[in-house]
């Protein structure tokens, strides 16, 4: 009998991939690796999702990875393109709303966004990514996944600026490259809003808040080259003619993207500047006073024409104020106080000074400008008198008008620093209760450590009776206010 020799059968070789989609790996088959959808799962007009790589982010974070499964079942959303479509619809919907002012032509958000950044998205994603994945957990908290694609967004978006900063891809003056910057300082604001964060006293929340204060100091390079019209610093030196003049954005949408940048860049290193203010003298807070963000004289007079454009000419002032929707002169005012705070000893004659500016705006009648100008002025009195007490009839004068102006008022999300000055000098309890209130309205959009820190120091002050709160707020007296 002749003997059969049977052949073994050999299993096929696996063409499965471990860089491929879900698909793919799940049914052990080589992807085409196509994005954002694969041939594979094109044909079978399945969903195409993706795993993500580990990402390690910034300031000593720990290194964070996306589950592969994907997500699939939370909120509809999926990792995938549809993903990307999901949280770009959320920025555009809701949150690009939400950052600017309510007062603000409506055409600001609909240019902004038409000609600043669909055009430049390829160059934007990412920030704008992390900024709607950290809105969303802040709105549905229980779902981790969106916590964890904030934080992987984030750090993708460092990664890439710093490269093609470091690589020389850029000039330095885009305005999506200064966008994309303030996105980032935005993100870390909010990202610092939990218990531990806001209710730190010791010095350590704002020596880990570095990447905040990089981010800012970045933003203002940026805003320099620009105001020079080149990307090398030293390249008008001796030119004898302002630079900045020469730049001015001519069309409507670029006046749109300017404004906004500017504001939004004196917005926050304004609400930084507080801190610095506040307790700039209490040696219990320990952080480095070089990284100071507030705008010297000469970027501040630099973003005089910026900040000074009307892209809606027949409409009002507060209307062509995007972000900041009082005179930006009274953030500057804030500014020039914080950089007396900073300095040992003050002249006489710059308090002097500061004290004649504002007066230019006692007549205003737009109750959120006299807010800010009633603030200012109780701020400007205990500079100017350092013993003054809340209890002197001329501070309760000008607490009790600025809290008959929150009445009649809607307080912005972004007027949350006056609502500080003048709450750390009322003692009548109507008029807490009303400031706390106002505080709680705030409180349902505004998610930044600047606010959460607002909140905690005059709760600090009002619990505190035996203390001067206006004493307390500039770090003297009492047990100290969360910085």
């Amino acid at each position: 009998m002749t003997r059969v020799r049977t052949r073994e059968r050999r299993r096929p070789a696996t063409l499965r991939t471990k860089t491929g989609c879900h698909n793919c790996r799940t049914r052990k088959r080589k992807c085409d690796e196509q994005h954002p959808t694969c041939l594979a799962c094109a044909k079978r007009h399945l969903s195409c999702s993706w795993p993500q790589e580990k990402v390690q982010t910034v300031g000593g974070r720990p290194s964070i990875s996306l589950p592969e499964e994907g997500f699939q079942g939370l909120a509809g959303l999926a990792l995938s393109h549809g993903t990307t479509d999901s949280l770009l619809h959320h920025y555009t919907s809701r949150l690009c709303a939400v950052l600017l002012n309510r007062h603000a032509h409506p055409d600001f958000a609909r240019l902004f966004l038409q000609s600043s950044i669909l055009p430049k998205l390829q160059h934007m994603v990412e920030p704008l990514l992390a900024c709607a994945s950290l809105d969303l957990s802040r709105q549905f908290p229980s779902h981790q996944c969106y916590q964890r694609l904030a934080w992987a967004y984030y750090a993708q978006a460092v990664t890439r600026t710093r490269n093609i900063i470091t690589q020389k891809c850029v000039q330095g003056t885009e305005n999506w490259l200064l966008l994309n910057v303030l996105h980032l300082n935005l993100f870390e604001t909010w990202s610092a809003t939990d218990a531990r964060d806001a209710d730190a006293n010791d010095g350590t929340d704002m020596k880990n808040r570095t990447p905040v204060l990089l981010h800012i100091q970045g933003a203002a390079q940026i805003l320099k080259l620009k105001l020079q019209g080149t990307s090398d610093p030293d390249s008008t030196k001796g030119s004898g003619r302002q630079p900045h003049r020469d730049v001015l954005p001519r069309s409507t949408s670029d006046m749109v993207v300017t404004r906004i940048a500017a504001e939004a860049f004196v917005y926050h290193t304004v609400n930084w500047s507080m801190f610095f203010l506040f307790h700039g003298n209490n040696s219990s807070h320990n952080f480095q006073s070089s990284f100071m963000p507030t705008p010297d004289a000469e970027l501040w007079d630099g973003l005089q024409p910026y900040l000074e454009l009307r892209p809606f000419p027949d409409a009002s002032g507060a209307q062509n104020s995007p972000v900041l929707g009082v005179p930006w002169q009274l953030y500057r005012f804030f500014s020039d106080l914080a950089i007396l705070r900073k300095q040992s000893t003050r002249e006489a004659s710059a308090l002097d000074n500061l004290s004649k500016s504002l007066d230019s705006w006692e007549d205003e009648k737009d109750t959120r400008t006299r807010l800010f100008v009633l603030a200012l002025r109780l701020l400007l009195l205990k500079f100017q008198q350092p013993s003054l007490t809340t209890r002197d009839a001329r501070v309760q004068l000008l607490v009790s008008e600025a809290t008959d102006l929150l009445h009649d008022t809607h307080v912005e999300r972004t007027d949350f620093w006056p609502l500080l000055i003048v709450g750390s000098a009322a003692v009548n309890p109507q008029q807490i209760a009303l400031l706390r209130a106002t505080l709680q309205t705030i409180a349902l959009t505004m998610h930044s450590v600047a606010f959460a820190k607002t909140k905690l120091a005059l709760e600090a002050i009002w619990a505190d009776t035996k203390n001067d709160g206006l004493t307390m707020l500039l770090g003297g007296g009492g047990s100290g206010v969360p910085s």
